[in-house]
């Protein structure tokens, strides 16, 4: 599809590779029609298949997308039209869950076509009486591209016809444009309108609508969305002066400029050098529709009349009574010109007026302050934007409310943008996206729009009836936000008590209020990636969750505590770490003693064999006792086994201990002091003292082995048992405080 400025498309034919549609035909007409290409369409509505039945004869099929299907009093009338200048419609209906209409295939392209060709050289041009230029004559008046004067009458008279059929009929075709103009025949030359999938059945001469439109071709009053007849007579204006100028409407200008121009300024004809051409210019670019020229005009002007032509726009002030204003490279003495140049140079208006306190804002002012008259100025209100030109609002809100009154119908703009539901969208998700373009500038932009009622005012505009809508939501949704912060702040001293208006609350809130539903998606998806990025969890946080709700502004308060519950996670966190790095710090001191105190067990079991060792010897004495009694086989039965108990027990508590067990609890160490202290006894007695203690010392044990062999080794027995349990319960008191203190810290 070639496409040429202003939204001009040309719709030409694409044969896929290898001859067969990447389309697939539904089965209600894959068994009666082949596809022979698909057509490049100009719109995203619908897939457009050039078909051939089984007689070969070729249609057009249109297969509209899902969930969009045309009028259907629009389709049941245009099924019943027979004109030569509206393309047929044979079917309409539903297939395979898609819309569809079956019309007849003209073959010979458009008239974007057909002007292409003039421009690329004169081509024949012949209604069937011969009258017309061929290309060889005389071309006085003849347009830049080659179109002759006369030509151009033949396709008013046959667009007209179109036209004229369709309204009696009740339809506003609302798309009229070169594109949608067929050519049924070149020789001789026939037209016929076509693609109606933005008409409208109307019941009534004037309606209000939303549709879309092509933008080059629209009325002033489409922004408004008032839909109406007059609407397809201003776009064929549009394309006479194409075809008498021999260019397209506003080329090389965006969009945005194109709705400026429209909303605000009226059409030039003045380069139309044929005098009807350009009286027919002027009757059908009339911007007021009750002024415009409609169908009974056209045909008393095709009959060679000159109806009047009323332009019922206020005039503005004579230019003599009006000083100039310098702005940019231009004078100026007109305000809805001077507020269409500043909408378009947005920045500079701003910084130059409204930003600097100097002599551009005082010239400014006396410029202003000579539009006194109350028959054509709301002077009261320019008093107000006089008196609000030094206020602390931001310079866009003082600058719009200027726009708004130099021209009042200017469409919705601010900052440069041409506002609508889907630019806020953007601008919201460009606040949101740090690496988007204009993201530094959308978020000032987004917080104006919503904290200065900037919506509302953009609602009064034509074509701004949503922006209301939006206006509404955005307050009832900030409302709920302020409420839902300040009720779950008290779950947490770090959040705030009051909502934190930033760029980014402001593009969400926006976001909501345009859709809901598909922010409130998004939001979940936020909190719950966040919530699986917390290294540990938060206590208040499920609270606040709760508390807050599960739509979307519910959603957008919990997302913003996000930052705060991670906050204090990883604080938590750190503090977890850090106990739990100290723990193993100890944990591993620990271990190394252990493994310190147990690897002194070889040691400890020789030093517990030593002892009992040591003890076997006074066994053996206790035995040479006991043979004077002649009871030796007593003793023995009772000894050996208190003694090999000994030699067990010593070295279980030598394994058991490692290191710990000698000297502190040993059996070696506690022989060697009451070894020595028996001593100490016998030398403190001296000489013969000691040897009559140790002398009685063997006479006792001596008879008390010989009247009862079994008593001595009972009593060592009770006795080590008794000095065991103390030893024992004495060492694992100690152990388990010194691992109560390594692993607790204490």
């Amino acid at each position: 599809m070639d496409k040429g400025p202003a939204g001009a498309t040309r719709r030409e034919d694409v044969v896929v590779a290898g001859e067969e549609s990447l389309i697939a035909l539904p089965p209600e007409f894959a068994a009666r029609f082949d596809v022979v290409t698909e057509l490049d369409a100009s719109g995203a509505e619908a897939d457009m298949l050039r078909v051939r039945d089984r007689a070969g004869e070729e249609l057009v099929l249109k297969l509209y997308r899902r969930g969009i299907t045309p009028n259907r009093e629009m389709w049941e009338t245009l099924r019943g039209v027979r004109s030569p200048h509206i393309v047929g419609l044979r079917e309409t209906g539903q297939a395979a869950g898609r819309a569809f209409e079956l019309m007849e295939y003209l073959a010979h392209g458009t008239l974007r076509d057909f002007i292409n060709d003039f421009n690329d050289g004169p081509a024949d041009f012949n209604d069937g009486s011969g009258d017309f230029n061929d290309g060889s004559g005389d071309d006085s008046g003849t347009a830049r591209n080659g179109i002759s004067p006369e030509e151009i009458v033949e396709v008013v008279r046959q667009v007209a016809g179109g036209l004229t059929v369709l309204h009696e009929c009740r339809i506003i075709h609302r798309d009229l444009k070169p594109e949608n103009i067929l050519l049924r025949s070149r020789e001789p030359f026939r037209l016929a309108l076509a693609d109606f999938g933005l008409s409208r059945y109307v019941e009534q001469t004037a309606m209000f609508s939303s549709a879309g439109h092509t933008l080059a071709y629209s009325a002033p009053e489409t922004f408004a969305g008032f839909v109406s007849v007059m609407r397809d007579w201003w776009s064929l204006g549009m394309i006479v002066r194409e075809l008498a100028l021999g260019e397209p409407p506003f080329p090389d200008l965006v969009p945005e400029a194109v709705m400026l121009h429209l909303a605000s300024r009226p059409i030039d004809v003045s380069g139309v050098e044929d005098e009807r051409l350009r009286l027919l210019c002027r009757g059908l670019l009339v911007r007021d529709p009750e002024d415009r020229w409609g169908g009974p005009e056209v045909a008393e002007w095709l009959s060679g009349g000159s109806p009047a032509v009323h332009d019922s726009a206020l005039p503005p002030l004579a230019e003599a009574d009006v000083k100039p204003f310098l702005f940019g490279d231009r004078l100026y003495t007109d305000g809805v010109a001077l507020a269409s140049a500043m909408a378009e140079h947005w920045d500079e208006a701003a910084q130059r007026y409204f930003l600097r306190d100097g002599e551009a804002r005082r010239t400014l002012k006396t410029w202003l302050r000579q539009f006194d008259d109350p028959r054509l100025h709301d002077v009261e209100e320019r008093d107000d934007i006089l008196d609000q030109l030094d206020g602390p609002l931001p310079a866009g809100v003082r600058l719009l409310r200027l726009l708004r009154w130099l021209n009042p119908e200017l469409p919705p703009v601010y900052a440069g943008i041409a506002i609508s539901v889907d630019s806020l969208r953007a601008l919201a998700a460009a606040v949101l996206d740090p690496g988007a373009e204009g993201h530094r500038r959308a978020g000032p932009v987004v917080s104006e729009l919503a904290e200065h009622r900037v919506l509302a005012t953009l609602a009064e505009c034509p074509g701004g009836a949503e922006l209301g809508a939006v206006d509404a939501r955005l307050r009832a949704v900030t409302d709920r936000w302020e409420q839902v912060t300040a009720r779950v702040s008290g779950h947490s001293p770090n959040l705030p008590r009051a909502p934190r208006r930033t760029p980014a609350a402001a593009a969400e809130l926006l976001l909501i209020a345009i859709d809901a539903e598909r922010a409130a998606a998004r939001l979940a998806e936020q909190v719950m990636a966040g919530l699986r990025s917390l290294p540990v969890p938060v206590p208040w946080f499920d609270a606040v969750w709760r508390d807050a709700g599960d739509d979307a502004v519910g959603s957008l308060v919990v997302r913003q505590a996000l930052p705060v519950a991670a906050e204090e996670a990883q604080r938590i966190h750190r503090e977890v770490t850090a106990r739990q790095r100290q723990q193993d710090e100890r944990m591993m001191r620990w271990q190394q003693r252990e493994a310190q105190r147990l690897a002194g067990r070889g040691a400890a079991v020789a030093l517990a064999v030593a002892g009992a060792g040591l003890m076997t010897v006074v066994w053996f004495g206790f035995f040479f006792l006991s043979s004077f009694s002649g009871k030796t086989d007593i003793a023995l039965v009772v000894a050996v086994p208190v003694l090999l108990g000994q030699v067990g027990v010593e070295i279980a508590l030598a394994v058991q201990m490692g290191t710990m067990y000698h000297p502190q609890y040993s059996l070696l160490q506690k022989v060697g002091v009451l070894g020595g202290r028996a001593g100490e006894r016998v030398r403190d007695a001296g000489g013969c003292g000691g040897c009559l203690i140790i002398a009685l010392a063997i006479v006792a044990l001596s008879v008390f082995t010989y009247v009862f062999p079994p008593i001595v080794p009972l009593v060592v027995a009770a006795v080590y048992g008794v000095w065991t349990y103390s030893r024992w319960s004495a060492w694992t008191r100690w152990h388990e405080g010194e691992t109560r203190e390594a692993l607790e810290g204490r």
